[in-house]
């Protein structure tokens, strides 16, 4: 950087050491005293050193540099895997099995749930154990668990224990979250029947109902309520097609009071309300 450096007075001021007005073409001070003022001399540029500062903002710049580019390269280093299972599990099955292709828009009312009712609950809930042994069975038969391996059925007894808990207490029964935890393990009825393990059955299917058909009225304008009994209403015409029999009139009756009123609106809902004509058609033409 240039400057021209401070204020200077005449050659005389500066030689006695005293303050000078700079006045041109003596100065003032020269005058009064009747002494001759010598003038001034011609100023000079000036250069100010500034490496000292320039070497430390380069080097700051450079620290700041250097904890970036190590921040971003441990963002990027691969972590080992770890020595629980499910800590790669749950997260592949909330991806790719309750997330990936999925919308609210053709939501029948359970898979969708999942992840959003998972985010405020305990490790230890009925919800979480029940996703996390659901998990570990997809795990396992997707061949990253061994078949040795007794965490599957460990995790299935303490899932089954917990929901069997938290349909015990009042508070805890009322809970979407609880529902869906009896739907999750009937995903694990239901894989276990695919894989030869064991026959399927809908007992948690059925549970979740009666969870549903008991509450309270004030539970009733839960969150997911609406698209809970949406689902169940799914399973029920699902089946009744399937085996070309017509709802009991039981069902009926629930269907007309309590789920077409708060039926989500999308295409999924409107095909099961088609689906009971259906059921009732294929039951007419059997007799």
């Amino acid at each position: 950087m240039v400057n021209r450096g401070a204020s200077q007075g005449c050659v005389t001021c500066r030689q006695r050491r005293v303050k000078c007005d700079e006045r041109k073409p003596w100065c003032k001070a020269c005058l009064r005293l009747g002494i001759e003022c010598t003038g001034y001399e011609k100023r000079g540029l000036r250069f100010k050193d500034e490496t000292v500062r320039y070497r430390a903002a380069s080097a700051a710049v450079t620290r700041v540099s250097k904890r970036a580019k190590q921040s971003s390269l441990e963002s990027t280093i691969v972590r080992l895997p770890s020595d629980h299972p499910q800590d790669l599990a749950v997260p592949f099955f909330l991806t790719y099995v309750t997330d990936v292709g999925r919308s609210l828009e053709s939501t029948r009312g359970f898979l969708e749930f999942v992840r959003p009712a998972l985010a405020s609950e305990r490790h230890d809930s009925a919800l979480s154990t029940a996703v996390t042994a659901t998990s570990i069975k997809i795990w396992s038969m997707i061949g990253k668990l061994a078949p040795s391996s007794p965490l599957s059925y460990q995790l299935l007894v303490k899932a089954l224990s917990r929901l069997h808990q938290a349909t015990e207490e009042p508070v805890e029964r009322g809970r979407d979250e609880t529902v869906l935890a009896a739907l999750v393990l009937q995903m694990h009825d239901t894989l276990s029947a695919v894989s030869g393990q064991s026959r399927a059955h809908g007992a948690h299917r059925e549970g979740a109902l009666t969870l549903l058909l008991q509450r309270e009225d004030c539970f009733k304008n839960s969150k997911y309520y609406a698209h809970l009994v949406g689902n169940l209403l799914h399973s029920r015409v699902s089946v009744s097609v399937r085996n070309r029999t017509r709802l009991p009139t039981k069902d009926l009756e629930w269907i007309e009071t309590e789920v077409a009123p708060i039926l989500p609106s999308n295409p999924s809902s409107s095909l099961d309300m088609i689906g009971i004509s259906v059921a009732d058609l294929q039951h007419a033409s059997a007799i």
